[in-house]
């Protein structure tokens, strides 16, 4: 099935912004799993703390701030028919730094070598906010017919 021009625009779009905010944990996982392996850093806090606190903080960035912010948007937008393309990448693209950002705790917790049970529930909430909001041809085509976004007619 072929994607429309504007779908696919608007998919590139959020992919570039997607690219940018994982690059920097994804760099970050492979120069720490590269170079860091023999590396003991000290943890600002204790492990203790620290474990618990990337663990909760991946989840509540990966999975919990998304469905807020979503929600919010479409109570925004509930009356409306259609919500404008710029409207509609703005807020796909704070969906995907939001759920993104878990991944950031992840990768604090596993530089910080906190407990396997905190660094496997951070990989798995950080893993899982980078697969859903994947901005693939097929969900930004789903997420725009849900919020009814046209391609806007030029003049």
């Amino acid at each position: 099935m072929d994607t429309p021009e504007h779908v696919e625009a608007v998919r590139q779009t959020l992919f570039k912004a997607y690219c940018l905010t994982a690059v920097p944990a994804v760099v970050l996982f492979a120069v720490w799993a590269f170079f860091g392996g023999n590396t003991v850093l000290e943890p600002p806090l204790a492990r203790a703390v620290l474990g618990p606190l990337g663990f909760v903080g991946a989840i509540v960035f990966s999975v919990g701030l998304p469905v807020l912010v979503r929600a919010k948007f479409v109570q925004r937008y509930e009356n409306e028919v259609s919500v404008p393309t710029e409207v509609f990448l703005v807020f796909q693209k704070t969906l995907q730094s939001v759920a993104l950002t878990g991944a950031y705790f992840a990768a604090a917790a596993y530089m910080f070598q906190v407990s396997l049970f905190h660094l496997a529930g951070a990989l798995l909430a950080a893993l899982y906010g980078a697969y859903y909001y994947f901005p693939s041809a097929s969900r930004v085509a789903g997420e725009m017919e849900v919020f009814g976004v046209r391609e806007e007619k030029r003049q």
